[in-house]
């Protein structure tokens, strides 16, 4: 997971990460809105070095995907690689200060 981890970290560094916009999951349906939806924000990475990708694959322990719905070990890092490029991205984000809007 550290070699994952370092590959997802070096990524974002890079810059090659690209938003993808994902419609969350309700909870209850809305009668009154029946076609109204939550949508948010996932950070995913972009032109991955296919030796790195090999790399990760190759390191994969079988063990690691017990748990996992995805049995094939490269979408199982695709996806670890994913998640990881997503957690750095937003916890930068949410460290960003932004000045307030001009008043109106």
């Amino acid at each position: 997971m550290g070699a994952a981890t370092a590959a997802a970290i070096e990524t974002v560094m890079q810059g090659r990460f690209v938003p993808q916009l994902v419609q969350a999951k309700r909870r209850r349906k809305d009668p009154s809105n029946p076609d109204q939806g939550t949508f948010r924000v996932r950070w995913m990475p972009a032109l991955i070095d296919p030796e790195v990708l090999a790399g990760l694959v190759a390191s994969v322990p079988g063990a690691a995907m017990l748990g996992s719905r995805e049995q094939d070990k490269e979408k199982f890092t695709l996806a670890a690689l994913a998640d990881l490029t997503d957690a750095i991205v937003g916890s930068a984000a949410g460290q960003l200060e932004t000045p307030a809007p001009p008043p109106r």
